[in-house]
C-alpha cells in the first residue's frame, strides 16, 4: 500500500513539475493594463510679443491616467532576454496664466486724433499631452523557483506625443481718456506632435501558471520626457499586471 501511495505522489510532483517546467529558450506574448503616474516640473516661457514681453507659466504638477500595453519577448538564456512594448500610456495636463506686458497700442479718438498707450493683458493656457510608443528592454531573469522569477529591465521608449494646446487672452477694460477700450477676449487652439527617446527602467515579478502562460506584475519609469513647446520634462512611471503566453 506504502509503496503505491509512494508511486502516486511521485507521480504528481513530477507531473506539477512538468506542468509549470519552460524552456530555458522561449518566446512569448501578452497583454496588460496598468495605471500611469505623470511627474511634471514647472515652466516659464518669456517671449518678445510685439514691443512687449509675453510670459506663459504652467504648474508642477501630478497627473494619474490608465493605460494598455502589448507585450512580445525572447528569453534567449536562462538569466537573459530581451522584450519590445506597444503601449498607451494615456494623458496629462498642464495648466497656468499667460501675461501680456506693456504693448504699444493705436488708437484714434472721437476727434480723429490718434495717439498710442501701452496696455498689459492676462490669460491661461491649457495643455493635454497622450503619450503613446514603443519600448524595447534587455532583461535580467532571476528564476527564484520553477514557477516564479523576478526581472530587472533597461533600455529606451519610441515616444510620440500629441498635445492640444488652448491659449486665451483677455484684454480688461482699460481707462484712456475719453476713449475707454472695452473688454477683449481672444482664444486659440492648435496641436503638437513630437518624438522623444526617454530611458526606461524597470522591475518585474511574474508567476507561471502552467507551462505555456503566466501572470505578472511590473513596474516601468520613463525619465525625462519631452512633450515639446510649452512643456518642461516629465517622469511617467507605470505601474500594472499582464498575461503572458510562451511557445
Amino acid at each position: 500500500m506504502y509503496l503505491k501511495l509512494s508511486f502516486i505522489l511521485i507521480t504528481v510532483l513530477l507531473w506539477g513539475t512538468q506542468a509549470n517546467a519552460q524552456p530555458v529558450t522561449h518566446v512569448y506574448f501578452g497583454v496588460g493594463g496598468f495605471k500611469t503616474h505623470f511627474e511634471r516640473e514647472s515652466i516659464a516661457v518669456r517671449d518678445d510679443f510685439f514691443d512687449g514681453t509675453l510670459t506663459t507659466t504652467l504648474a508642477a504638477g501630478d497627473d494619474s491616467d490608465s493605460g494598455w500595453q502589448l507585450v512580445y519577448g525572447y528569453q534567449f538564456r536562462k538569466h537573459w532576454g530581451i522584450e519590445a512594448h506597444f503601449f498607451d500610456a494615456g494623458k496629462y495636463q498642464q495648466d497656468g496664466p499667460r501675461q501680456i506686458d506693456d504693448v504699444t497700442f493705436l488708437f484714434q479718438s472721437g476727434t480723429d486724433e490718434e495717439f498710442t498707450a501701452p496696455l498689459s493683458f492676462g490669460g491661461s493656457a491649457s495643455k493635454t499631452t497622450r503619450v503613446r510608443g514603443i519600448t524595447v528592454l534587455g532583461a535580467a531573469v532571476w528564476p527564484v523557483t520553477q514557477s516564479f522569477s523576478l526581472k530587472a529591465k533597461l533600455g529606451f521608449s519610441f515616444l510620440s506625443t500629441r498635445s492640444d494646446v488652448q491659449l486665451t487672452s483677455v484684454i480688461t477694460e482699460q481707462d484712456l481718456g475719453d476713449l475707454p477700450a472695452e473688454p477683449v477676449a481672444t482664444r486659440t487652439s492648435f496641436e503638437q506632435n513630437e518624438s522623444d527617446l526617454p530611458i526606461v527602467y524597470g522591475l518585474e515579478a511574474s508567476f507561471k501558471v502552467g507551462w505555456d502562460w503566466g501572470i505578472a506584475a511590473f513596474w516601468h519609469r520613463m525619465v525625462d520626457v519631452n512633450s515639446g513647446d510649452l512643456s518642461d520634462t516629465a517622469d511617467i512611471d507605470i505601474t500594472g499586471v499582464q498575461v503572458t503566453f510562451n511557445y
